[in-house]
């Protein structure tokens, strides 16, 4: 998948209108598997790191 497939997937995704498999047959046939996961990794990149922080007790 190149940048601007995904970028179209992307908008094609937000936009409410198509599911995944119908974006993978648009979007020169790639696999549905493929748009799934750059559809998850662009959710978690958007969510933000897993931050914990830990403070030490002292005793």
């Amino acid at each position: 998948m190149t940048v601007l497939q995904a970028a179209a997937a992307v908008t094609l995704w937000r936009s409410g209108w198509f599911d995944t498999l119908q974006i993978a047959q648009v979007l020169g046939g790639l696999a549905e598997a493929d748009v799934c996961r750059m559809l998850n990794a662009v959710r978690e990149r958007e969510r933000g790191p897993d931050l914990h922080l830990v403070r030490e007790v002292a005793e």
